[in-house]
């Protein structure tokens, strides 16, 4: 007989409670946690199906896509290391276009350094053009000198006070085109800047190359004059002499012929008053190499003194900051305050009586300091007599020459003798002939 062996198996002995409220959420998680599984499996099950990993990849990016969001607005954590990654990565991107713009703008600069270069070197070795451009302005040449004559200063014949603070004044009438007076071709800077101060000074452009008349043809004669009258040598082929002026010696030439009544320098500390007084004053400047540049493209002069590089303006505006606008080339170059205060080497003052009286000058006592400098105003050189023209003789003909009848004469002489009419006959013919002779030549 065959026994049944018993076996007795160990009873299981949960660690999980079964009982009570725990017991019941412990159950209920579980029971939902299979489920989840079980549905995770099929899920896989169906996402590694061939036929559906194309739709399920979609699906599963745009869950990720959904969760991240969520997590990132939800999950503080999460949202800092994803803050802190993107930051990093947009500083390092941030630094390389950084370097990389850096890059090419030196390489731009550097393109156009060279550039400007060769523009440079072709510009200072090519001749002079002028540009036509309502934005482009041709400037002229330069003339001014240093003077070695007696210099008169205006303000010890005042009467009157004056102020150095700068002033806002503008004395040019509206007038916008003043004419280059040759200066373009000619270094006579200082006669066109004395003609300018001319059409200022009464507010007619229509008075353009009047200096000088009628003892001189125009500003250019006037300016070819003064050479002469300084000695200056005229250059083969040239009209005149052309090396340029210095002021003092220019005004007393012009006060010396008449063509000025007086003038005198005045404080370079008290430009705007004198030229409010005057209606603008004759200027003595120092440009750099930069100033017929600056002139064309309509920027302020400004820059370093050079005393080789003078020139002649004619101050008609002041400004409150102590900028001032100037006549030149044909037209209004403005200055910086820095060139007034440096550039500047002396000014001067062209007045009649009239403006003595009208501002305070004792007129009487400057003429007396010219005229002692110049001596007595030249009269203008009277115009030499034409030569006369010489007698008008009219001709006269001679009186006609009638030979007389002499043979006929004779041959009627009672007795006739026949020898002595032949020899008449020869003679009359002869006489004839001599009349003849002579009648051609009184008629030819």
């Amino acid at each position: 007989m065959i026994k049944k062996r018993t076996v007795k198996r160990a009873a299981k002995v949960s660690i999980l409670p079964t009982t009570g409220v725990l017991g019941a959420l412990i159950a209920a998680f579980s029971h939902d946690s299979v489920r989840w599984l079980a549905d995770l499996r099929h899920y896989l099950a169906s996402s590694l199906n061939a036929s559906a990993v194309g739709g399920n990849t979609g699906a599963a990016f745009y869950w990720s896509i959904g969760a991240g969001l969520i997590s990132y607005a939800l999950w503080p954590k999460f949202r800092s290391k994803v803050n802190a990654w993107v930051k990093g990565h947009l500083s390092l991107h941030h630094a390389a276009v950084t370097q990389s713009l850096a890059e090419h703008h030196a390489s731009i600069a550097a393109l156009l350094d060279e550039h400007v270069a060769a523009i440079h070197a072709h510009i200072e070795g090519a001749a002079v053009t002028t540009i036509e451009s309502p934005f482009v302005r041709p400037a002229g040449k330069r003339g001014a000198r240093e003077s070695h004559e007696p210099r008169l200063l205006l303000s010890q014949f005042r009467v009157s006070s004056t102020s150095g603070a700068y002033q806002e004044w503008n004395g040019s009438h509206g007038i916008t085109e003043w004419g280059m007076d040759g200066n373009d071709a000619l270094s006579d800077c200082g006669a066109a800047a004395t003609d300018h101060g001319n059409m200022a000074k009464a507010g007619d452009a229509s008075l353009l190359d009047s200096l000088g008349r009628p003892t001189f043809a125009g500003t250019i004669p006037t300016y070819y004059a003064y050479g002469d009258a300084m000695g200056e040598p005229t250059a083969p082929g040239a009209a005149g002499p052309d090396q340029g002026v210095d002021n003092a010696s220019w005004l007393g030439f012009l006060y010396a012929h008449g063509i000025i009544d007086g003038y005198g320098e005045v404080p370079l500390g008290e430009l705007d008053q004198y030229a409010q007084d005057f209606n603008g004053l004759l200027l003595a400047v120092e440009l750099d190499d930069a100033a017929e540049q600056q002139f064309s493209t309509h920027e302020p002069w400004s820059g370093t003194p050079d005393p080789s590089e003078g020139h002649d303006v004619w101050l008609i505006v002041t400004h409150v900051d102590g900028s001032i606008e100037v006549v030149t080339w044909g037209a209004i170059q403005a200055c910086t305050v820095d060139f007034r205060l440096n550039n500047i080497t002396d000014a001067w003052a062209v007045l009649t009586e009239e403006d003595a009286h009208r501002v305070g000058v004792n007129w009487d006592a400057l003429k007396a300091a010219l005229d002692e400098v110049h001596g007595t105003v030249a009269p203008a050189p009277a115009p030499a007599p034409a030569p006369a023209a010489p007698p008008v003789i009219p001709p006269v003909d001679p009186p006609a020459v009638t030979p007389e009848p002499i043979v006929p004469a004779i041959v009627a002489l009672e007795p006739p003798v026949p020898e002595l009419e032949d020899f008449l006959h020869e003679l009359s013919a002869a006489a004839h002939e001599v009349v003849s002779v002579i009648d051609r030549y009184l008629h030819p």
